[in-house]
């Protein structure tokens, strides 16, 4: 919606740029951020399938130390890091799952997310 706000009153403000005092201005400022919203846009979703590819990987990884117990020994070294990628995968992927249906910004993010899902963790 954000998006769509602000390329209104770019068509708008060059519409009245010879009318409305400062008219140019605005139209000017608005266009630049138009073009700079599009290249956000457009660099987000072209490299969508990349990003789903490498947190595949990402997501597969984590599962395999986590079912395989690989620090799982005496001083349980790496324990902590690994719980630590759990969490900020499921952080990560909780706000991009709430951001890509956003109202105002969901235009900046791509509807990609649905498709991963949580990593639960045993409870001892």
């Amino acid at each position: 919606m954000l998006f769509w706000i602000i390329l209104s009153v770019a068509v708008l403000a060059t519409i009245l740029w010879f009318t409305v005092e400062h008219g140019i201005v605005v139209a000017a400022v608005c266009w630049v951020i138009v073009g700079f919203m599009l290249f956000v846009i457009v660099s987000s979703n072209v490299s969508s399938n990349a990003y789903v590819a490498r947190n595949l990987r990402r997501y597969d990884m984590i599962c395999y130390q986590l079912e395989n117990n690989l620090y799982d020994n005496d001083n349980d070294l790496g324990k902590k890091e690994l719980y630590n990628q759990v969490q900020s995968w499921n952080e990560d992927l909780a706000y991009y799952q709430a951001v890509q249906y956003d109202f105002w910004i969901g235009i900046f993010t791509p509807d990609v997310f649905e498709q991963f899902s949580f990593i639960e963790l045993e409870r001892q």
